[in-house]
């Protein structure tokens, strides 16, 4: 997933919210069955691939002395995108399961949210670590944390410093 890497913030805006409103326009009323769920997947793969590009790719690029392992970020992500598509599935409109009971539910979802507050915080501080070469902390890399957990507006600050520092192969 290195072309999200490259692409511009208004095409990666237009990919993510694109998806999130054709999920919600398609919801209830699609005319091809699962439709709603195909947009919340690419949604899902595209942020989370997003997420993942970014992270790996900073911590490929720092010295070996400021890098972490990545290991623990790609689980939580591919947990949190399994649960979603589990749950998407599970609970969709064309399903005839029986809705689960919630508490059943709870520690899944509480768990897959750690998993992507951990992936938020990893990338931000891999991309901070990388712009100042410098071990972080929590307070310097505390903006980029809040721009990608509100993706909408923050794609725009954050996307063209992923252009600058990761978008070629020499940076």
């Amino acid at each position: 997933m290195k072309f999200l890497l490259k692409i511009k913030h208004w095409q990666l805006f237009l990919l993510l919210v694109g998806c999130m409103v054709a999920q919600s326009f398609f919801a209830f009323n699609a005319p091809i069955p699962f439709l709603s769920e195909m947009f919340t997947l690419v949604f899902l793969l595209s942020f989370i691939g997003w997420l993942a590009s970014i992270g790996y790719e900073a911590n490929r690029r720092l010295p070996s002395e400021l890098q972490a392992s990545q290991k623990p970020m790609f689980v939580a992500l591919i947990y949190a995108a399994l649960y979603a598509v589990v749950f998407s599935v599970w609970l969709s409109p064309g399903s005839s399961k029986e809705p689960p009971n919630m508490s059943l539910i709870l520690p899944f979802h509480l768990l897959a949210m750690a998993g992507i507050f951990y992936s938020l915080g990893y990338t931000a501080k891999r991309l901070t670590t990388m712009t100042k070469g410098q071990k972080v902390s929590f307070f310097e890399y505390s903006g980029p944390f809040f721009l990608l957990w509100f993706f909408p507006i923050g794609v725009w600050f954050v996307q063209p410093r992923v252009n600058a520092l990761l978008g070629s192969e020499n940076a």
